[in-house]
C-alpha cells in the first residue's frame, strides 16, 4: 500500500503471486492466509484505474474484489492474467447445484485500451466463466481461456459479434455449447493463431438447432 501511494499516478503494472495458500475450497475459506490475500488484493483493487498490466495467480475466492473492479472503470488497463487454477476443485460431485454456483464475469465494458486477456481455471464444474463479447473494445487482439467452464452472453441471432472482429489470437481449453463455439469462430475472421482444446456440452446441442458433436475434440 506504501509503495503503491508513493508511486503517484504512474500505471501500474503488477505481478502478484498467492497461489501457494492454503484454502478450503473454490468458493470460500477461513484460513489467515486467505484473509491476509484479501486484504492484499483489496489494496490493491483501490488503485484500479491505474492499472495498465496485471498478473495475478492466486485462489479464487481472494479474487471477488478485483472481478467488481473490472466492471468499473481500468481505462489504462492493456493486459489482465489471472490464474486460479491452484483453487481446489470442487468437481461434479460435490456439486448440486451445477456449475453455476459461482460466477466469473469476462466483461471487457471499460477496458478501453485492453489488447490480451488470459485466465487460467481448474476445470471445476461449479465456476463458470461468463464472457460478454459485445463489450469487448476494438483494441482487443488475444484471448486465452484455459481449464474453464465457458458461457457466451447474449448470443445475436447471426451467431456473430462484429466486436471480436480484430482477433488475431484464441487460445480455448473449455467446456461449452457448440452454438457458443460456432458464434466465436464466426465472429473472429481475423484470426492467425488458434488453439482449440474444447469439451463441447453435449446437453445442449439438441436445442441449439447444429448438428451433433462429439463430446471432446482437440485440434
Amino acid at each position: 500500500s506504501y509503495y503503491m501511494s508513493q508511486s503517484g499516478t504512474v500505471p501500474l503494472t503488477l505481478d502478484i503471486d498467492i497461489s501457494n495458500l492454503s484454502v478450503g475450497s473454490a468458493m470460500q475459506s477461513h484460513s489467515v492466509g486467505e484473509l491476509n490475500a484479501q486484504e492484499l488484493i483489496s489494496t490493491f483493487v483501490l488503485q484500479y484505474p491505474r492499472w495498465r498490466n496485471i498478473f495475478l495467480r492466486a485462489p479464487l475466492g481472494t479474487l471477488v474484489p478485483m472481478f467488481s473492479s473490472l466492471l468499473q472503470t481500468p481505462a489504462q488497463l492493456q493486459t489482465l492474467s489471472i490464474d486460479f487454477s491452484c483453487t481446489p476443485s470442487l468437481g461434479f460431485h460435490d456439486s448440486p447445484t451445477r456449475r453455476d454456483a459461482f460466477v466469473v464475469p469476462f466483461d471487457l465494458r471499460n477496458a478501453k485500451k485492453m489488447e490480451g486477456v488470459i485466465m487460467f481455471g481448474n476445470w471445476d464444474d461449479r465456476v463458470l466463466v461468463e464472457w460478454t463479447p459485445e463489450t469487448s473494445p476494438s483494441t482487443l487482439r488475444s484471448v486465452m481461456l484455459w481449464n474453464v467452464y465457458l458461457s457466451i452472453k447474449s448470443v445475436p441471432s447471426n451467431l456473430v459479434f462484429p466486436q471480436l472482429s480484430s482477433l488475431t489470437k484464441l487460445c480455448l481449453s473449455v467446456h461449452l455449447s457448440p452454438k457458443d463455439l460456432l458464434c466465436l469462430l464466426r465472429s473472429t475472421p481475423e484470426l492467425e493463431d488458434l488453439t482449440l482444446d474444447v469439451r463441447l456440452d453435449s446437453s445442449s446441442t439438441a436445442d441449439s438447432g447444429l448438428p451433433s458433436f462429439t463430446a471432446h475434440a482437440d485440434f
